[in-house]
């Protein structure tokens, strides 16, 4: 699990084993370590064929712990679904 320090942004990225095809979406969501939604089915960026990203930044005033970030694709009645896991830590005394 990458870990970032609250405050920073941190950049998401999903690839795909083929191109998402027209009509087809890109959204993640993102719970924090209370499991409460932070980002809710927003748009991911798509920066080339199959390669989508969403940076999310975060607040020093944030919760800090671990990140779910629920990433799904969906394509005419097909949809798939993946995680990513990252850690926020406060730096500061």
């Amino acid at each position: 699990m990458e870990t970032y320090v609250l405050g920073s942004a941190v950049t998401i990225v999903a690839i795909l084993e083929e191109d998402l095809g027209s009509g087809g979406t890109a959204t993640i969501s993102i719970y924090d370590s209370d499991d409460s939604l932070r980002v809710t089915a927003a748009t991911m960026t798509e920066d080339q064929e199959r390669v989508f990203s969403y940076i999310y930044q975060s607040t020093d005033d944030n919760i800090g712990g671990a990140f779910k970030a629920v990433i799904k694709i969906t394509y005419g009645g097909y949809t798939s679904i993946d995680y990513k896991f990252f850690e926020l830590v406060d730096v500061q005394p």
